[in-house]
């Protein structure tokens, strides 16, 4: 006979957003990568609280949870550590410009 055993109380993980899933305007679960090998956890986010914004993919994320039933993990509060976002630098079209004159 195999018996697991759980940490009780509120636990911490830090980890990369891999996967978000939404209902409608609703954010329902989030999936997150938790270490190099591509370990991943499962969060409920139905009664999360979000600090700094909400997350994107690839984010950085510091989960704070507890576990729910059927073994569900379920987000109490989500850090989100946003991700530093690289935007192209515009490309300025020169123009020459001339002054009107006026003809005599």
């Amino acid at each position: 006979m195999f018996v697991g055993c759980k940490k009780e109380g509120i636990q911490t993980l830090r980890g990369q957003v891999k996967k978000v899933e939404l209902h409608k305007d609703t954010l329902v679960s989030m999936t997150v990568t938790i270490n190099e090998q591509g370990d991943t956890a499962l969060f409920c986010l139905d009664d999360a609280r979000f600090q700094n914004g909400v997350m994107m993919f690839r984010d950085s994320v510091i989960v704070d949870y507890i576990y729910g039933s059927n073994d569900m993990l379920r987000a109490l509060v989500v850090t989100v550590l946003p991700k530093i976002r690289k935007f192209d630098e515009p490309v300025f079209i020169d123009t020459l410009i001339t002054k009107p004159t006026m003809a005599d």
